[in-house]
Parts: C-alpha cells; sequence; structure tokens
C-alpha cells in the first residue's frame, strides 16, 4: 500500500509481496561519510522491541569474508532473540565464472537467511536474461571460510520493480493508480516518471526484501493456523514460530536452478547444494499446502529440544501420490554464537539421517557422511506409494546442555485433509501465478516478482548517503496479520 501525503493509506499499482505489512526503518546514515553500524541490539532491536517487528531485511554488507565480530554478535543476538527472522544479502562480488568465495559478513552469520540473486522473470526479463532459474552473474559465492553451505536460498533481484523515494518531491510522488492493465510502466531501460515513485534495481540488495516478505506471509501462514492441512484453524495457530522454522520451510521448498548467467547469453551448470545456489531458489507452492492451490502433506516440529547423545525419531509412510513426487526433510536450529574469526564456527552439531524403505541411509546436503560444518541439514530423496522412511535427529556434539531445533517434511505421507483440492504445479509455474486481487487475509502462494537489467559495475553496499531528517521507527496503522497489531518486517540500508 501507498499514502500519497504520508498518512492516508490507499491502494497503489506496485504491490509488494506482503501486502499490509508494516515496516520499521532504522537509518544507518551519518551525514555525507555513508553510516555507521551499532550492535544488533540497536538497528534489529529497535525494531524488534519498538515496533514489535519479527522479521529483518538487510540489504547491506561489508567486503570482510570471514565470521566476524559482525556475524559473531549478530548469531548472539538472535540466539537470544529466537523468534527473530533476519535476512541478509549475500552481496554483489563475483564474476560469471567465478568459483572463488565471494559471500562476506554479516551473511557469513549462521542464524541468519543469506540471499543470492538469481535473474528476472515476467514483464522485466530482458533479451540477455535466461530466466529466473539462473543465477545472476554478480550475486556472490559460498561457501563461507569455514565451509558452511551459504547462500541459504536465491531469489529474483536482477530487475525488480521497486518503491523508488523521490528527494525533495512534491507530495503525491507515489506510483499511480490504476492497475497493469490499463497503465503501462516503463521497461527498465527507460526512464520511470519522476512523480511515479518507482525505480528499477538491482542485486542481493533487492532478493533480499523478496525472502523477507516471503517470510513474512510464512510468518502469517503458522500464526493464523494455515498448517498443516492449508486451511485456517485455530487449533493451529503458533502464537510465536521461530526463525528457524521459518529459515526450515524456506528451505525445505527450495527447488534447484538451472544454470548461472552471464551477461553475454551463455551459461555453466549448477548441482544441489553448491557455491552458487545453495539450497535453492525459493517458492511458497511447494513449501506450504494451501487448500484449493496445491495438495501434499507438511510436519510441522519447532522449538523440539534434544540433549547431546539423544535421538529422535520419525517416521513417514507415502500413501498415495500428491504434488510431490519426493519426500523433502529439513533440519534448523539456531546455533550459539561462535568466536569471531573461527576455524570451526558450528557449537552444537545436530545430525540428520533418513533411512530408506531399502534401510540404505541418507545423509544431509549432498553428503556421503553426516554433517558437522553446518546448523542447516537438508534431505531429498525420491518416494513411491507404500514406501515409509524413518527420519533421525541426533544430538551428535553439544556444548550446551540442550539445543532447540525446527524440522519440516513435506511428501504425500498420511494426514492431508486437502486431498485432491489443488493443481499440481511446477516450479517454473511460480513465476507469473501470484494473484494480486486476492484478499490480503489470505496468503500469497507463489512468490517470484520481476528484476531490471544491469547493476552497478562496482557493486554497492553502501546504504544510502543521507539519512532521512527525522528517523522513525513508527509502524504504518495497518499490520501485516489481522491476529495481531505489531510490525512484523523492518528494514535498514541502501
Amino acid at each position: 500500500h501507498r499514502a500519497v501525503d504520508g498518512i492516508t493509506e490507499s491502494d497503489g499499482l506496485a504491490d509488494g509481496i506482503a501486502r499490509n505489512a508494516k515496516i520499521s526503518f532504522f537509518d544507518m546514515g551519518l551525514d555525507d561519510v555513508c553510516c555507521y553500524i551499532p550492535g544488533p541490539n540497536n538497528y534489529i532491536g529497535k525494531g524488534y522491541d519498538g515496533a514489535g517487528a519479527k522479521i529483518h531485511s538487510a540489504s547491506w554488507g561489508s567486503n570482510d569474508p570471514t565470521y566476524s565480530s559482525t556475524s559473531s554478535s549478530l548469531d548472539g543476538w538472535i540466539y537470544d532473540h529466537d523468534d527473530a527472522v533476519v535476512v541478509i544479502a549475500a552481496g554483489n562480488y563475483a564474476s560469471y565464472s567465478s568459483t572463488n568465495p565471494s559471500i562476506a559478513s554479516p551473511a557469513t552469520a549462521k542464524n541468519v537467511i543469506a540471499v543470492g540473486a538469481t535473474e528476472s522473470e515476467g514483464r522485466d526479463i530482458t533479451s540477455s536474461m535466461f530466466g529466473s532459474d539462473y543465477l545472476a552473474y554478480f550475486s556472490s559465492r559460498g561457501p563461507t571460510a569455514d565451509g558452511r553451505i551459504k547462500p541459504d536460498v536465491v531469489a529474483p533481484g536482477f530487475n525488480l520493480l521497486s518503491a523508488g523515494s523521490r528527494r525533495n518531491a512534491p507530495p503525491g510522488s507515489c506510483d499511480p493508480e490504476g492497475t497493469l492493465d490499463d497503465i503501462e510502466l516503463p521497461g527498465p531501460y527507460d526512464p520511470m516518471p519522476y512523480e511515479y515513485g518507482l525505480y528499477y534495481s538491482a542485486g542481493t540488495s533487492m532478493a533480499t526484501p523478496v525472502v523477507s516478505g516471503t517470510a513474512a506471509l510464512i510468518r502469517q501462514y503458522l500464526v493464523e493456523g494455515w498448517g498443516p492441512s492449508g486451511s485456517k484453524n485455530t487449533a493451529d495457530e503458533i502464537e510465536s514460530p521461530s526463525a528457524s522454522l521459518v529459515k526450515a520451510i524456506l528451505i525445505n521448498g527450495a527447488t534447484s536452478l538451472k544454470g548461472v548467467s552471464s551477461s553475454t547469453g551463455s551459461s555453466i551448470p549448477v548441482a544441489d547444494y553448491d557455491i552458487y545456489q545453495g539450497f535453492g531458489k525459493i517458492g511458497l507452492l511447494q513449501s506450504l499446502p494451501l487448500e484449493g492451490v496445491n495438495d501434499f502433506s507438511i510436519d510441522i516440529v519447532d522449538r523440539k529440544s534434544i540433549s547431546d547423545g539423544v535421538t529422535h525419531s520419525y517416521s513417514y509412510t507415502i500413501e498415495e501420490t500428491c504434488c510431490l513426487d519426493e519426500i523433502s526433510v529439513t533440519l534448523v536450529w539456531t546455533d550459539p554464537d561462535a568466536a569471531a574469526g573461527c576455524v570451526s564456527c558450528l557449537v552444537n552439531d545436530l545430525d540428520l539421517e533418513l533411512v530408506s524403505p531399502s534401510g540404505k541411509l541418507k545423509y544431509p546436503n549432498g553428503r556421503e557422511s553426516k554433517d558437522e560444518v553446518n546448523n542447516v541439514e537438508r534431505i531429498r530423496t525420491v518416494a513411491n506409494v507404500g514406501d515409509t522412511f524413518t527420519v533421525y535427529v541426533k544430538g551428535a556434539n553439544l556444548v550446551s546442555e540442550s539445543q532447540n531445533y525446527s524440522l519440516i517434511a513435506t511428501g504425500c505421507f498420511g494426514g492431508r485433509t486437502n486431498k485432491s483440492q489443488g493443481e499440481c504445479f511446477s516450479p517454473q509455474d511460480s513465476a507469473n501465478s501470484v494473484d494480486l486481487s486476492r484478499p490480503s487475509s489470505e496468503p500469497i502462494s507463489p512468490l517470484f516478482m520481476s528484476p531490471s537489467t544491469t547493476p552497478s559495475l562496482t557493486p554497492s553496499t553502501t546504504p544510502s548517503i543521507t539519512p532521512s531528517t527525522t528517523p522513525s521507527t513508527t509502524p504504518s496503522t495497518s499490520p501485516i496479520f489481522s491476529t495481531t497489531s505489531d510490525s512484523d518486517v523492518s528494514n535498514f540500508g541502501g
């Protein structure tokens, strides 16, 4: 939504992903010398405590590739505020064919969601692009210095139409009224009318709010009790879903890209869990069941406590066909902060294992043995009717007395109440299937927007130079969730 006069809300042409979300800004600008970055208790805590923001979107970063003091303090803050989802831009430091790690702090933190950028889709795709199934050439690569998978996920970030600040603009510099059916917006290469208050931009800084908006919809889904059935049920409401649960849902539904695109019409292949895409491209169609939209089952486990040496088991039997031909299981835990500069940064080690119907043991993240590096572990395997899978979560090596974890499983196992009421899909269906006319009281399913054509030749992580005259953390009057009056998304940076 928009407010032409800065106060009164109205509908606009360019809706965001999480419509009706309230936004709390923290301004890091410091006159004309860029910025001052305080501790997370200030730049995240102000929105979290003062405005009730549970999702923090950070489109800024550094060129420090290590697990820095900023990364460490961020992990510690999230550990102490386990319902705070922090989404960080991975950076724009890669070249097309580079395999050198280029992801940088604070995206190197363990408990954040580090976001890479894909190309565009829909009306904003350009002749030099392959589409949103291809990584943008500039998107920073993993792994981290200690070998962890980063970025966590990727989303469109190469030609996104976005809200455009108009410095010293007259009142009314918002997007025009109307719809895309009766107003033809300029293309990415064309000048945008000054009075529109819109602009195209590119970078992982644009992909990051795509993921943040998606996280807001996931949180709404959980708080309002849409899972696991796909229909709203007060008995299924989760009052305060953990950040690890939201992250697990995003990752569990992510799908593999087809390649890395260049700016000259060529591409190179990618693989699951690789340095380019991490766990893949996000998409809610394959992440959460929604009655009348898709058809599969989900098992949601949150804040389950486990101690060192203890094993938890979960069993899933594939009873019939649905929209998924596999079972996907993702384990995420909010790990305590490690020392800055650590060589091995994982503190509490949990293990995820899956035993197939044949008795074969499968390990996570494409490995042939257990993962002792990451605090995110995912297993995917083909599933046929009649198959029974056993999933184990193990407290392998804990420094603390116990560790909470979140577990998400999706597939055609028992418990579905929305059977055959939704159409099946392919991940590519997500690109153009957002229905912006749907009432905001219902989650919007797919979340692939469009991006601009060319990022700056020297990608910048510098926030806006001039801070607003009166920085404000006051949210707008309309909440994203009908069950809460608090702000749900905060953002800062350039």
